[in-house]
């Protein structure tokens, strides 16, 4: 539509232009030293116009091997982007030597040499073809020098696969150093020093990745809870033990394993009443079955302060089978097998699991009553099988 408007326009102004001409002919006069070279209007009009259109028909043919050359390298370029996304989806359904194969065309000419080296080196590292993998990942590395980190990253996660962990490790750091903020390497880098019992750079990773803010909540609290219980595992000092409990979050105090493993370790360094004091505050808002064992050990030469304590915890958690099954325990330590007795028949009465009836058969084989006690030891082997299935 636009070119007929041109059309229409240059034919109104030639009639224009002709009119005048008719009407006012006119002559141009040129003048170069002694010659004078007179010629009309119309025919200078002519040759100038004759004039643009070779020059213009001469710009186009001059510009021609250079619009084919364009032409065939947006062609080849089209062609190799088709073959990245057909080596996409032959990667997608296990097909890797058509992966391979398309992605090794498609690089030369493509629109993401990045892709293409990935897909190159995934598709060789599927087909178990190491030798290969590893010469693609050197060359990316070479050619893709703004990517170099995503290259380590796809290094890292081969080796991974291979078990390769010393050399894993290794190239996840040279990723921290080039690139502090890299999530994903650092999260690889936290399971790496985990497996090497590296707490200390476990514990200075973690504050990394909670300054990044990008890790999902529940890793964080993992990574830290697998920190703070290793470092109080490993302290021979009270108050280093003190700075690392203090300096752990409150979401993972809560946690009755690390609880479990910071009151081990204060009974083992002689400060029982610290680990007394905290279980107890644990306990008076939380039933726990491994902390009140841990209570109990604490307190083993006191038979009397752990009956009265769990009596209290009873009427707290009213109808627990297992702290009624633990008191029955206690009992059966302080040789008060009658007592014990109507603790695990009430502990039954909740809950008759396979534990409730063991400990039933036990003060039943104390009172000499083999054949009831046999009888309850099957019922416990029965029980814990239908609990397994």
């Amino acid at each position: 539509m636009k070119f007929g408007f041109y059309i229409i326009l240059t034919i109104l102004l030639g009639a224009l232009l002709a009119q005048n001409l008719i009407d006012f002919p006119g002559h141009i006069s040129i003048y170069y030293k002694d010659l004078v070279i007179d010629i009309s209007l119309i025919f200078f009009l002519l040759c100038f116009s004759v004039f643009l259109i070779s020059i213009y028909v001469l710009s186009k043919v001059l510009s021609a091997p250079s619009f084919l050359l364009n032409k065939a390298k947006n062609s080849k370029r089209d062609k190799s982007n088709k073959l990245l996304e057909n080596s996409i989806l032959a990667m997608s359904k296990g097909d890797y030597h058509n992966a391979q194969r398309n992605a090794l065309k498609a690089l030369p000419f493509c629109d993401n040499p990045i892709l293409a080296y990935t897909q190159i080196i995934q598709a060789y590292d599927s087909q178990n073809k190491h030798k290969e993998r590893d010469e693609w990942i050197k060359k990316a590395y070479t050619k893709l020098s703004h990517a170099e980190t995503h290259i380590l990253l796809i290094q890292a996660n081969t080796q991974l696969r291979s078990s390769d962990y010393e050399n894993a490790k290794a190239t996840l750091e040279k990723i921290k150093e080039i690139e502090p903020d890299n999530t994903i390497a650092a999260e690889l880098l936290a399971d790496m020093q985990i497996k090497f019992s590296e707490w200390e750079q476990l514990k200075n990773n973690l504050a990394l990745l909670k300054s990044l803010n990008r890790s999902k909540e529940e890793k964080l609290i993992e990574l830290e809870l697998i920190s703070i219980a290793e470092l109080i595992k490993d302290t021979k000092n009270f108050d280093l033990l003190k700075k690392i409990w203090k300096g752990a979050s409150n979401s993972v105090k809560e946690n009755s394993y690390l609880v479990d493993t910071y009151c081990k370790k204060l009974k083992e360094l002689n400060e029982n009443d610290v680990a007394e004091k905290i279980l107890l505050n644990f306990l008076k808002k939380t039933f726990d079955e491994i902390l009140v064992y841990n209570y109990i050990n604490l307190n083993q030469d006191q038979p009397e302060k752990v009956i009265k304590k769990i009596s209290q915890w009873q009427k707290r958690y009213e109808n627990n089978s297992k702290l009624t099954r633990i008191h029955a325990e206690i009992l059966m330590k302080d040789q008060r097998w009658e007592e014990a007795k109507e603790c695990i028949e009430k502990a039954i009465e909740i809950e008759p699991n396979d534990r409730n009836y063991f400990v039933l058969g036990e003060i039943l084989f104390h009172f000499g009553k083999v054949d009831s006690a046999c009888e309850t030891y099957r019922k416990s082997i029965r029980t814990k099988s239908r609990e397994d299935d």
